[in-house]
């Protein structure tokens, strides 16, 4: 067998704070990976889904290389980590429920957190395009609720100014105010949709209060659930039967990837002890090579904040690691994340730290477009944040689906590329 490929691997991957599904995510799998095979030229067949266990959904992946004198064939477990549901139910709605107002409540506390604690001046001087993406939603948010709340008050002071209505008894009065306030409160519901559509200004703001409420322990159902994830992930690498075992991150998920890799590290190490200490110890180093790739990572946005000492743990953790393997990727024109981070020395200080870190790359997406589709593609933020996860027309270094279903390990695919440790276009207050 070649250990320098790739035969059998399982991928956990860990979506951003979406309530899409499953469904959802192995149906884009499935597009975006038969569109970018027509590109780089290797065949990609993408199972059906299926309930691989409680929380998890899985489809396999066969990846055929035709480039070569003799095609590689890989095999590939693509297990979907579902914390959807946990997702939904913390998936504030700006409707007529009292949902409305809970995340107005829950968005005013995590603004004052955020800023008492310092935490947003920490994540400015780590990269600003993410802070000021969040502090503009807000400030559009405020001045829409602000107006929806002073309109109602105008409205009725501009119709008793031209109607009149002080001979009229307080009852009458207080119901013609509430008939003023319901257009008021309809139109806030409407352009805050609008204002949604165009700009997913209630997207990024979500994951900061999620965040929030992570910090304060506040979530102990995701608790449990990475804990179990870790769990299935040390079974994978013990059981011999995977070459590579990659967790995969975007997004929000990034920080739910790097706890469960830590925290699966553990397990690992923890079983490692026991063995010592029973005379069972094997001396040889692990077959299957264990990966964390992040992507878009927005994990300051929970490290940065002074009660998240748990997760600093996890991110400790992982820099005095070996056998390990973690590649972070981010693309500057992408203005909801953490652009070329070192996350744990943004998060840890140096003297608790160990010499380990991840490699920090761009995934170059203007080589991967032509000039007018590039230019296009960012203008669509959204669109731009899932990129990473996507086909492009043009072949190039950074192909998704040939790193999570290809013939190279993570770390060798990547092995000539330096990390890039000079990117400072975005700190500020440094």
């Amino acid at each position: 067998m070649d250990s320098s490929r790739v035969q059998r691997r399982c991928v956990f991957y860990f979506a951003g704070f979406d309530p899409s599904g499953p469904a959802h995510y192995h149906r884009m799998y499935q597009q975006e990976a038969a569109l970018q095979a027509q590109v780089s030229g290797y065949d990609m067949e993408v199972g059906p889904r299926r309930k691989t266990g409680e929380h998890l959904a899985s489809w396999s992946v066969t990846h055929t290389s035709k480039n070569e004198d003799s095609p590689t064939t890989t095999h590939t477990n693509y297990v979907y980590a579902r914390w959807d549901d946990i997702v939904r139910r913390h998936w504030y709605k700006l409707d007529f429920s009292s949902s409305s107002w809970q995340f107005l409540v829950a968005f005013l506390a995590t603004q004052w957190m955020y800023l008492r604690t310092g935490a947003t001046k920490r994540m400015l001087q780590l990269s600003w395009p993410p802070v000021v993406a969040a502090l503009s939603h807000a400030l559009i948010l405020v001045l829409v609720i602000s107006l929806g709340i002073a309109a109602p008050w105008l409205t009725w002071s501009i119709a008793k100014y031209f109607f009149g209505f002080a001979h009229l008894s307080l009852p009458v009065r207080v119901i013609a105010a509430l008939l003023c306030a319901v257009p008021s409160y309809l139109a806030i519901i409407w352009t805050v949709r609008k204002l949604e559509e165009k700009f997913y200004i209630l997207w990024l703001i979500r994951g900061y209060l999620f965040t929030r409420q992570q910090a304060l322990e506040q979530t102990p159902e995701l608790d449990e659930r990475l804990i179990y994830f870790s769990k299935i992930i040390y079974q994978a690498l013990e059981s011999g039967e995977y070459d590579e075992v990659l967790v995969v991150g975007h997004s929000l998920g990034t920080v739910l990837a790097v706890e469960v890799a830590a925290l699966s590290l553990m397990e690992r190490e923890m079983h490692a002890k026991k063995k010592q200490f029973e005379g069972l110890v094997d001396s040889k180093e692990p077959r299957t090579s264990f990966s964390l790739l992040t992507l878009a990572q927005l994990i300051p946005l929970l490290s940065s904040l002074p009660q998240a000492t748990s997760f600093r743990e996890c991110l400790k953790q992982l820099s005095f690691t070996k056998n390990f393997h973690w590649i972070d990727i981010s693309a500057p024109p992408d203005g909801c994340c953490f652009v070329l981070v070192d996350a744990i020395e943004a998060a840890v200080p140096v003297e608790e730290c160990g010499h380990y870190r991840a490699k920090l790359l761009s995934p170059r997406f203007q080589t991967l477009f032509n000039a007018a589709q590039y230019q296009a593609l960012r203008k669509r933020r959204l669109d731009l944040h899932f990129q990473y996860i996507k086909s492009a027309p043009l072949a190039g270094e950074y192909d998704y689906f040939s790193i999570s279903a290809g013939p190279s390990h993570l770390h060798t695919r990547f092995q000539n590329s330096a990390s890039i440790t000079d990117f400072k276009t975005f700190k500020t207050f440094s």
